[in-house]
């Protein structure tokens, strides 16, 4: 192997090996030690003894260390969604979504957090006035797992979100308060990041848990990325 470095160690005296692969070098006594180098290979050491000719083998390359700290970095979000309602079977108004996430993103291509959403609708009980009305309040709380997949994840990705945790419904029509269910999150999001800290997210969310619980919207999110 060729502009292999050979030096003896704790001197200056040093020599790289030619188109051939051989070298010469002087040295001190039989206690000399020869240190080998050549870059993405591992430095080799040896001691020279009675020996006048000494063949290396530099091995295999050395694997580049991946830089996974760049990639560890919290993240926070919020969410919103306009009025279209999706799971419900009776026409609402009023409705609104609005929620919170929290993760920390171990590599760039997966994290853990929790989410937090609050769903509200006014729904008009009365056809002809708007005085008998039910408030129907959802809140989910749940850990999250998000993974990031696509071709260009420093720019645009896709980020699913799996998430489990407890859903309280409250009818105040119906007499129900604080009616607790077991509910799963599933989201599928488009992210845009124009700059490195902060990040766009347009996609589609389901809150499922046991009827009448359960919710679904279009979302559309914010996320500022801090750490490394």
């Amino acid at each position: 192997m060729p502009a292999v470095s050979v030096q003896m160690k704790g001197s200056t005296m040093g020599t790289l090996s030619g188109v051939d692969g051989k070298y010469n070098i002087t040295v001190r006594d039989r206690e000399s030690i020869l240190v080998f180098t050549f870059g993405g290979y591992a430095t080799q050491e040896i001691v020279v003894g009675d020996r006048q000719e000494i063949n290396v083998t530099m091995g295999t390359p050395r694997a580049t260390p991946v830089d996974t700290e760049a990639y560890k970095r919290f993240c926070v979000g919020l969410v919103a969604a306009p009025p279209i309602p999706l799971l419900e079977k009776r026409y609402s108004n009023n409705e609104w979504l609005a929620g919170l996430n929290a993760g920390y993103f171990f590599n760039k291509y997966n994290g853990v957090g929790i989410a937090l959403r609050q769903k509200e609708r006014l729904q008009n009980l009365d056809t002809w006035t708007s005085f008998n009305t039910r408030l129907i309040r959802q809140r989910f709380i749940g850990a999250v797992y998000y993974g990031n997949w696509g071709r260009n994840r420093d720019k645009v990705f896709f980020q699913t979100n799996i998430g489990v945790g407890a859903l309280w419904y409250t009818n105040n029509y119906a007499g129900i308060n604080d009616s607790q269910n077991v509910a799963l999150l599933l989201s599928e999001s488009i992210v845009y990041k124009p700059i490195k800290t902060l990040s766009i997210a347009l996609g589609l969310e389901f809150v499922l848990a046991e009827r009448p619980a359960g919710f679904g919207a279009f979302t559309l999110g914010v996320n500022y990325h801090f750490g490394r």
